[in-house]
């Protein structure tokens, strides 16, 4: 018997359509059901108590562990390092936000976990930073294990970098970790994060921008994380891996914040005529891989794929250009040096989209959700690559030895950090395969997140595939018939 038409509210234009079969999907109450809610109780509850816990010995830190220096020593650039610092934290927690925003059922998801780990970061990672200086002492410091650690502005602002390496390992873990995974890849990845920057400050590295130990770090860290904790089911069709239309605008939202502020985020650290350098090569840099980005995607992939533009180049790939020139920004590479470092790596970041992520995924078996690799991951070894050239023929910046040695301590210490993190976090409220890149598992939805082409079962209550043909369409060519 043939189902009668009805509105079919699952297609992005509502049109008649009539369902031609159901096939039932729903697990129905019973002990399945009951086995799920006790463990999602249990879930809730260890989530509670494991953030409570960790504000709380934060706190005590922070008591006892942190002073500051408003009283006796006013800071003379803060009026210029606030407005700065507020950039910076407009994209930390906008543009990294809605940039991951978009997987089209994990939207609460990338945005609100987004906030938490950021938020976690930046307490965390101030003390740990601060405390990495004296625990690694090198002959100019003064301070010594205990000093209280000095929170100022420029404290906040390495709070805000402690934060972007970790939102960006977040990139390639997006939609396969849970909230209690994440809290502990937070707290890890900031120790992990202090210790590179560390030993980079130690050798000499020049990385005003933090190539190297902010962007290169976080990814391969992510990288070697989602070697760990990505289930083999990632690998395979994975209908909720997807963006739609509006969820791809979102994140193009965060993409166009990152472009404005990036300028910002590479000069927050030096002062004076170096600062207007690197604000300078960064506009310059990011401008030109904005324009190379839309040159390559339009006309890169296959002849049998269709010559447009892709949005995830351009939400990502424009950006490469801030990523490349961050560790020579400072370095005199001239305004057409600085479009030239951002046009290559534009065209390095588009490459990386459309053809090594996936040969990554299907040779390696590396899962990056976000491809991380191809924003920050390539574009950050391109620039350290050029710092090691530019070192070699001028005589104002650190040796070429130098700078290529940072390229080796930092994919050591993340690449090791991330894989051992990965073990220690793997069975910490793992997200099973079948919620993989869903918000409902963590989340209140306004609506059942169904994926695209189901509905509720009529008298269940539960979820149900619908087989659905525009009313008029020739019975022979549906393809499933109710008899």
């Amino acid at each position: 018997m043939r189902a009668k038409p009805i509105r079919c509210i699952l297609l992005q234009a509502p049109v008649d359509c009539k369902v031609v079969a159901y096939v039932d999907l729903s697990t129905g109450p019973g002990a399945a059901g009951a086995a799920a809610m006790s463990a999602s109780i249990g879930r809730s509850y260890r989530f509670t108590l494991a953030f409570l816990i960790i504000q709380g010995a934060l706190i005590a830190l922070y008591a006892v562990g942190s002073t500051t220096t408003l009283k006796t020593k006013p800071d003379t650039h803060l009026t210029d390092d606030y407005a700065l610092y507020q950039d910076v934290h407009v994209m930390i927690f906008i543009g990294f936000g809605f940039l991951m925003a978009f997987l089209r059922r994990y939207g609460f998801s990338a945005v609100g976990f987004n906030y938490m780990i950021a938020a976690l970061a930046i307490e965390w990672a101030m003390l740990v930073v601060g405390y990495s200086k004296q625990l690694i002492p090198s002959a100019s410091d003064e301070a010594s294990f205990p000093t209280k650690v000095v929170i100022s502005v420029q404290q906040l602002v390495q709070g805000d970098f402690a934060a972007a390496a970790v939102l960006i390992s977040f990139g390639a873990l997006l939609g396969k970790t849970g909230p209690l995974q994440l809290m502990f890849l937070t707290l890890f990845e900031c120790v992990a994060y202090a210790v590179n920057l560390r030993l980079l400050d130690l050798l000499g590295v020049s990385d005003v921008g933090g190539s190297l130990g902010i962007h290169a770090f976080g990814c391969y860290f992510g990288l070697a994380a989602s070697a760990i904790l990505s289930p083999r089911e990632v690998l395979a069709e994975q209908p909720d891996n997807a963006s739609s239309y509006f969820s791809d605008l979102f994140a193009m939202i965060g993409s166009v914040f990152l472009w404005i502020f990036w300028p910002s985020f590479v000069a927050i650290p030096v002062h004076g005529a170096a600062r207007e350098m690197c604000i300078l090569h960064t506009v310059l840099a990011i401008a030109s891989s904005c324009l190379t980005a839309m040159a390559v995607s339009m006309s890169i992939r296959p002849e049998k794929e269709m010559k447009k533009l892709s949005m995830v180049d351009v939400q990502n790939a424009t950006l490469a250009g801030g990523v490349a020139v961050g560790i020579v920004a400072n370095f005199p590479i001239h305004p057409w040096g600085a479009m030239v470092v951002g046009s290559l790596a534009g065209i390095l970041s588009v490459v990386g989209i459309a053809f090594i992520s996936p040969a990554m995924e299907r040779y390696l078996g590396l899962h990056d959700t976000c491809g991380v690799h191809n924003l920050h991951g390539m574009p950050a070894l391109l620039g350290a690559v050029i710092s090691v050239i530019v070192a070699s023929l001028t005589s104002d910046t650190p040796s070429a030895v130098t700078q290529l040695l940072g390229i080796v301590v930092m994919l050591g210490v993340a690449i090791t950090a991330g894989l051992i993190t990965g073990l220690l976090v793997l069975k910490a409220d793992a997200v099973p395969p079948s919620k993989l890149f869903l918000d409902d598992m963590h989340w209140e939805t306004p609506e059942p997140a169904l994926p695209e082409g189901f509905v509720e079962a009529p008298g269940t209550g539960g979820m149900a595939k619908s087989v659905v043909v525009p009313i008029g369409t020739d019975d022979k060519n549906e393809p499933l018939l109710a008899s």
